[in-house]
């Protein structure tokens, strides 16, 4: 059965963050996927929400992205229709159609995937920073209690807390890797599977990750280069 999968990306509007926007909607969003959609969610800002772009008002820092994240679970529920979302952020290279099989065969409910691992405050969490995702009824209980959120923690670990609370389980349905700039090529490490390094990205593609980490310290000019080459090769 094909469900409904929104993607909402975690973003921001402005340099040099506002340049991963543009470079995702180049490349892997410009893939046409049934019954899959992508909004890139940003804070506050005097900019018109578009059908792609939502601003939400909030201010962009640290410690705001997990308020930031319920707030446009929130209005996913308000205004779009769907089975699952998943949430990359900007540093992410998506493979939509890997992405829809995926979650095609995934259970329908009590989902809220991502890499286990520990926190340096002392608890297990979900860690973000290669996506999650949360089915329909996870992402109702997250935003129904909302107003519990704890804001003194990273985004990861103040969703992760709050599922805790409301005996919501972890998974590890979340096929996932990075990708790092070594000075003689490239280290892809898997969180699901083989690790590999690599010089050509043709030598990646049959590995079957959906969720690329592109992330290089600040180097975004590194990030789109890496959003290209995958682009490139894994259509």
């Amino acid at each position: 059965m094909s469900k409904k999968l929104l993607i909402l990306v975690l973003s921001a509007d402005f340099a040099p963050y506002d340049k991963m926007i543009d470079t995702a909607r180049q490349t892997w969003d410009s893939i046409d996927v049934e019954n899959t959609e992508t909004v890139f969610y940003c804070g506050e800002s005097k900019k018109e929400d578009t059908d792609k772009i939502i601003y939400l008002p909030i201010q962009d820092h640290l410690f705001n992205m997990g308020k930031k994240t319920l707030m446009a679970l929130e209005w996913a529920l308000q205004n779009k229709e769907f089975d699952y979302i998943a949430r990359p952020h900007s540093s992410i290279y998506v493979d939509k159609k890997l992405l829809k099989e995926y979650v095609d065969e995934l259970p329908e409910e009590n989902i809220f995937a991502g890499i286990e691992t520990d926190s340096q405050n002392g608890f297990r969490y979900c860690w973000g920073g290669v996506g999650f995702l949360f089915s329909r009824d996870v992402i109702e209980k997250l935003v129904a209690n909302k107003d519990s959120l704890l804001l003194n923690f990273m985004e990861d670990e103040s969703v992760s807390l709050l599922a805790k609370d409301l005996e919501i389980p972890f998974s590890n349905y979340n096929k996932a890797c990075s990708i790092d700039k070594q000075p003689d090529g490239w280290q892809l490490i898997s969180y699901c599977g083989n690790s590999k390094t690599f010089i050509e990205f043709s030598e990646i593609k049959e590995l079957g990750h959906v969720y690329y980490r592109v992330k290089q310290d600040g180097k975004r000019d590194v990030d789109e280069f890496i959003m290209r080459e995958l682009f490139k090769y894994l259509q």
